[in-house]
């Protein structure tokens, strides 16, 4: 295993094996995000720790936001027996990170678990259209009637403005600095974001991650009054065809929290090969405060 905090890219001859080990993320994490990440490397997977400024007005040392992910989608796939391995070192690493914050100790970690699917958009079309479950199938379909219209968003402003807007109606949505992490990865191709219209009016969005041929699924959004129009069916679908133009041959959704998430099954409705997803949250107690970190 090996560990980097600066530079993870210069860790390949060759093109990084995840995006998130790539020049590219690199760019958009320590110049858009403001971030220095600490990356956990092993042959198959990843793990990712995220050093954020407090928000607390009285703690001024940075804390830990955890972000453990074996980046499945964007070029590796986990292996749960080298994860595991992964994760109970980084757990030995994370105390010796925050320091400088008395008093302040670490609480332990609480797990939880997602599904990932995979499809394989290197298939023939109606092969992909096929695999799908009826509802979704039903949903394209209704969309095309309804008239949906689904393009591509190249100007990096007015994708963050469009995304930002639909945002508004989720109150768990964290903005951040969208606009400059789309500027730099439009700029370097590892961004691309697609955006459905219903009568005229963006009515859908989705922000993808692009790497080694593999789209992610990264977020998305649909505005309450706009989803009898199913325009997030017809985004999935339009943005798989898109992909598989333009030669990517794996189309990753990402899907919620806890195995009877809705959005697990709606995106199970997809197809593909399912992958459980790990996440972690560590606690730490700043005096009289106990926080999600």
């Amino acid at each position: 295993m090996r560990v980097q905090s600066d530079y993870p890219h210069h860790f390949f001859d060759g093109p990084a094996p995840s995006l998130f080990l790539s020049e590219p993320w690199t760019l958009i994490e320590t110049t858009a995000l403001k971030r220095n990440p600490l990356w956990f490397v092993g042959e198959t997977a990843l793990i990712k720790v995220s050093i954020t400024n407090s928000k607390i007005p009285f703690v001024r040392k940075n804390i830990i936001g955890a972000g453990w992910d074996p980046a499945t989608g964007v070029g590796m796939t986990g292996n749960e027996n080298e994860l595991q391995k992964l994760y109970a070192t980084t757990q030995k690493k994370l105390g010796g990170i925050i320091v400088g914050m008395s008093p302040c100790r670490l609480n332990g970690v609480k797990q939880g678990e997602n599904s990932i699917r995979i499809i394989d958009i290197s298939r023939p079309r109606k092969k992909i259209f096929d695999s799908f479950a009826k509802n979704r199938k039903r949903g394209i379909k209704k969309a095309q009637k309804m008239g949906v219209k689904v393009r591509t968003e190249t100007n990096p402003e007015t994708a963050a403005r469009i995304i930002e807007t639909i945002k508004k109606e989720y109150p768990s949505y964290r903005k951040e600095n969208l606009p400059g992490v789309l500027k730099i990865g439009m700029k370097l191709g590892v961004t691309a974001v697609f955006v459905a219209y219903a009568d005229g009016e963006p009515a859908a969005e989705s922000l993808f991650l692009i790497w080694n041929r593999r789209m992610l699924y990264a977020t998305s959004g649909t505005l309450k009054k706009y989803r009898p129009y199913n325009p997030a069916d017809i985004l999935i679908w339009e943005a798989m065809l898109w992909g598989k133009r333009k030669g990517m041959k794996e189309f990753t959704l990402v899907g919620g929290v806890g195995k009877d998430s809705g959005i697990n099954r709606y995106k199970s409705a997809f197809g593909g090969k399912k992958i459980e997803r790990r996440y972690f949250f560590k606690r730490a107690k700043l005096g009289p405060f106990t926080l999600d970190l």
